[in-house]
């Protein structure tokens, strides 16, 4: 976002009255909040991608060479 899109949008909230002001500086928080912590959960999802693809291709070997076994859901 550029530094003019921030400015229109602090000139946006300023025009408000002060109750009004204090919600939405509120529900960006909590949005913002939000943001950080789904970005977080992408960043750990993207480190861990190649060792659940390759274990995932390991598996696949494993069960087509006859090594692996079905899961049984009651030993769960």
């Amino acid at each position: 976002m550029t530094s003019t899109a921030i400015a229109t949008v602090i000139r946006m909230i300023e025009s408000l009255p002060e109750d009004a002001q204090d919600h939405v500086v509120e529900h960006l928080r909590n949005y913002l909040e939000e943001m950080r912590d789904e970005l977080k959960w992408d960043n750990a999802f993207k480190k861990t991608q190649p060792r659940l693809i390759a274990a995932a291709r390991r598996t696949k070997k494993e069960m087509a060479d006859g090594q692996g076994k079905p899961l049984n859901r009651r030993d769960l």
